[in-house]
C-alpha cells in the first residue's frame, strides 16, 4: 500500500488482523510448519537439542518476528503432538571428507 505521500509502501497498523482475515481466512498457520520450509536451505546451528523451541525461535528472528506482536495473530504456536523423531539430522563429516557432499567438486 502506497504511504501518504506515494513514496513509498506503508502497511496499515492492523496489517496482521487483516492478512489472518483476507489472506487466511481466520486461521493461523501453524508456525513449524512455515518455519521449517523457510530455513530449509539456511545453515544455522542451534544451542540446544535442535528441537521446536529452537526452530520457531530462528523463524522469529530471521523474519524479525520477535520486534512486535505480529506473530502471534498470524501464528499458532505449538508443537505438534503427533510428529515423532528428531526436528533435524546433525551433519558430520566424515573420515577424509572437507565439505559435504553436495558441495565436493563443484566450483562455486
Amino acid at each position: 500500500m502506497l504511504d501518504a505521500k506515494g513514496e513509498g509502501y506503508a502497511l496499515p497498523i492492523d496489517h496482521a488482523q487483516q492478512a489472518l482475515e483476507r489472506l487466511l481466512k481466520g486461521k493461523k498457520v501453524p508456525a513449524w510448519a512455515l518455519a521449517a520450509y523457510y530455513l530449509r536451505n539456511y545453515a544455522f546451528a542451534f544451542e540446544g537439542d535442535g528441537g521446536y523451541n529452537e526452530l520457531v525461535t530462528a523463524f522469529k528472528k530471521e523474519f524479525r518476528f520477535e520486534e512486535g506482536t505480529d506473530f502471534g495473530v498470524l501464528f499458532e504456536d505449538e508443537e505438534p503432538t503427533s510428529f515423532s523423531g528428531d526436528w533435524f539430522e546433525p551433519f558430520t563429516l566424515t573420515a577424509g571428507q572437507s565439505t559435504p557432499p553436495d558441495e565436493e567438486g563443484s566450483d562455486d
